[in-house]
């Protein structure tokens, strides 16, 4: 019972930093850099960039901003979590002979540093814990059903 009475605070919490922070996403046509990726237009304050995800539970077809922007910090917090560019091809189990994806990760890791200036102690999240995430529990469930 006590989760229940967390959940729509963690919520509120994200719809009140998608606000504050102006923060649009969408999904981009046409195809991404690796066959596993999803290109997603991702916009925070005056940063316009493109983040790639994988999507590996379908949120993308549920076509919520919430869900959306999830999945793009999920994707950066793997960013700040790697320690190279083989490192996070190995975490992400992407091939890493394909310079276009070598290049997003480095225009990627330019961004970390603006964009983390915009969360508490300039530490990405993604609102949602892993674990959460992939048993589908807590708030991410209730994202998922709405």
């Amino acid at each position: 019972m006590a989760s229940e009475a967390k959940t729509p605070l963690k919520i509120k919490e994200i719809e009140y930093f998608i606000s504050k922070n102006k923060v649009l996403t969408s999904i981009e046509k046409g195809p991404g850099i690796s066959k596993e990726l999803i290109p997603i237009y991702f916009q925070i304050d005056t940063i316009h960039c493109v983040i790639h995800v994988i999507d590996e539970y379908e949120d993308l077809q549920l076509n919520t901003e919430l869900l959306r922007l999830i999945l793009v910090l999920r994707a950066l917090v793997i960013f700040n979590d790697a320690t190279d560019f083989l490192n996070w091809c190995a975490l992400q189990n992407l091939n890493p002979d394909n310079t276009p994806l070598r290049n997003y990760y480095i225009e990627t890791i330019a961004l970390l540093d603006p964009i983390g200036s915009l969360f508490p102690n300039r530490i990405i999240t993604s609102f949602i814990t892993d674990l959460d995430f992939q048993l589908n529990a807590g708030v991410i469930l209730q994202l998922r059903k709405q």
